[in-house]
């Protein structure tokens, strides 16, 4: 991908952004690996002494900090969820969809990540 593609992608991504949100995008570059864009677009404070540190900008930070120096661990977390999801699946496919532990396989399916279906052309 050229510079002024990739440029024109970045520009796009920024101004589809809602307001009064923190956002970690991380993008596939090939098979082994990615890229990471961070956005804030919370409004600064008029006065610039006021602290304007909020709790989901320092977990923003703090999130970062981790994907950054600790990626070994955020992949190994992340084969760990992988491995309960696939686990959590085939429960709730062998087992009666009424049951208990059919009713937490789904939960916890449903509550990671919400993916989004743009189509092909986005």
């Amino acid at each position: 991908m050229t510079d002024d593609i990739l440029d024109m992608e970045t520009h796009l991504e920024s101004v589809s952004l809602l307001p009064n949100r923190y956002y970690i995008i991380l993008r596939e570059r090939d098979d082994d690996t990615f890229s990471m864009a961070a956005y804030e677009t919370t409004p600064k404070p008029d006065d610039p002494d006021d602290d304007w540190f909020t709790p989901a900008g320092i977990a923003q930070l703090g999130l970062i900090t981790i994907l950054r120096d600790n990626t070994d661990y955020v992949f190994e977390k992340g084969f760990e969820a992988l491995e309960h999801q696939t686990l959590a699946e085939a429960m709730f496919d062998v087992s009666d969809p009424d049951s208990e532990v059919a009713r937490a396989a789904k939960e916890y399916i449903d509550s990671n990540v919400v993916k989004v279906d743009f189509g092909r052309k986005q």
